[in-house]
């Protein structure tokens, strides 16, 4: 016979107050002070949200928070920011390099925004802009210029890893200090149009392509703790590339992207393994800009497939918990009469 533990992977505790950590989600346990029996039960959404004012197509980026986030770049080589505030967008300042599918990091105030396709004929990009909230600004190109890349960490601490240079996927890493970029050790596979999420220092990359556009999807992960790179066992569940991402190296999420075809799962990850949560994206199109936590996420633009229109949608994804408390009986007032 099944119990609980063996469904849930938890015991139910007998416990003297509540537990106020993310580890109490799904938990039951006995308040030996309140004498009842509770629960935290957690619930997880997309909804839409304002549409962005431009178009941003295929390859957009996200950088920042939700409700401070922005949407930057994206076909064809477009330059403009649009700032996230919560419920819709406005525009930012231009960057001075237009380009597709390049890397971002920081936030709204303090962005980095860096490689990518550049015009004519999507060349690889080196080029390297911080924003301060108002204006872009050009800082030192990457070592390797390169796309389809991806990026985490901040403005003075940035990540950029993988990508692709128009003939072979890359594994190269490089660092940034809020001045320059320093090459660091590869990833373990070359992969394209993947994701990572973290800090310079505990970051997390996963999905992605490891060969060339169109080619075979991957489900592996890997860490990197600022100095080397190292294969994670959690495999994620829905191998694809193009998708978004959101949170930090032990609690992030998933979410969209192409297999192909087109896919709205959404996946958590909780610092041990991948799990499929009901909550789906309605945004199946390609590469679009993602920024946020694992709470609370946004997910904007993109490109159909096959090519088509690319879309100003934008949708949002809030995650909650909830203590709920047995229901029991207890004593009332009298009935007037009987019955």
């Amino acid at each position: 016979m099944s119990t609980y533990k063996n469904i849930i992977g938890k015991d139910i505790n007998f416990l003297t107050t509540d537990p106020d950590n993310d580890a109490a989600e799904g938990q039951i346990w006995y308040n030996s002070t309140s004498g009842v029996f509770k629960n935290v039960i957690a619930s997880a959404a997309w909804s839409s949200t304002g549409n962005t004012t431009n178009t941003h197509g295929s390859g957009a980026v996200g950088i920042g928070t939700q409700p401070a986030g922005m949407i930057v770049g994206g076909s064809p080589y477009v330059v403009q920011a649009e700032e996230f505030n919560g419920s819709g967008y406005s525009a930012g300042g231009d960057t001075n390099t237009g380009r597709v599918y390049g890397g971002g990091a920081g936030t709204q105030t303090a962005g980095l925004y860096f490689g990518g396709g550049k015009s004519p004929g999507s060349a690889n990009a080196g080029e390297t802009e911080e924003y301060n909230g108002t204006s872009w600004s050009e800082q030192n190109d990457m070592n390797t210029a390169r796309q389809q890349l991806t990026g985490c960490g901040t403005q003075t601490a940035g990540l950029a890893a993988a990508g692709y240079n128009n003939t072979v996927t890359m594994d190269d890493t490089e660092e940034y200090n809020g001045t320059s970029w320093t090459s660091g050790n590869n990833t373990p596979e070359g992969v394209l149009q993947g994701n990572m999420v973290g800090t310079q220092t505990s970051a997390y990359f996963f999905g992605g392509a490891t060969n060339t556009p169109g080619s075979a999807v991957t489900s592996s992960t890997a860490n990197y703790d600022g100095t080397n790179w190292t294969t994670n066992p959690a495999s994620i569940t829905t191998a694809r590339r193009l998708a978004g991402a959101a949170g930090t190296a032990t609690d992030c999420i998933f979410f969209g992207g192409f297999i192909p075809p087109g896919t709205g799962v959404t996946e958590q990850y909780d610092g041990t393994s991948w799990s499929t949560i009901p909550a789906t994206v309605a945004n199946k199109n390609r590469a679009a800009g993602s920024f946020g936590t694992s709470s609370a996420a946004v997910f904007a633009g993109g490109t159909a497939h096959p090519p088509g229109s690319s879309t100003t949608a934008s949708e949002e994804f809030n995650r909650s918990a909830n203590v709920i408390t047995a229901a029991a009986w207890s004593s009332g007032g009298n009935l007037n009469s009987g019955g």
